[in-house]
């Protein structure tokens, strides 16, 4: 953002500034959650053979230009 505005900061001046505020993904993150996406994974590893056995949500919320706030979420049965 600062970049954006016209003033010149370099990496190693914002860097500190975002992990202080929380704002970075650690290195070991990855590293966590690479077990939880092969457990997922493996849910789907079999065919499903009969309807509401496996359910996906998506929840999205859009602020329009007036203001307004448009929530929408989808359903997907496996």
């Amino acid at each position: 953002m600062c970049r954006h505005d016209g003033h010149r900061v370099s990496s190693a001046t914002v860097l500190p500034l975002l992990r202080e505020e929380g704002l970075l993904l650690e290195a070991s993150y990855q590293r966590e959650r690479r077990p939880l996406a092969a457990r997922r994974k493996a849910a789907f590893a079999t065919e499903l053979t009969r309807p509401n056995k496996a359910l996906q949500v998506d929840f999205s919320e859009f602020e329009t230009t007036a203001g307004s706030t448009w929530r929408l979420a989808g359903c997907r049965d496996y």
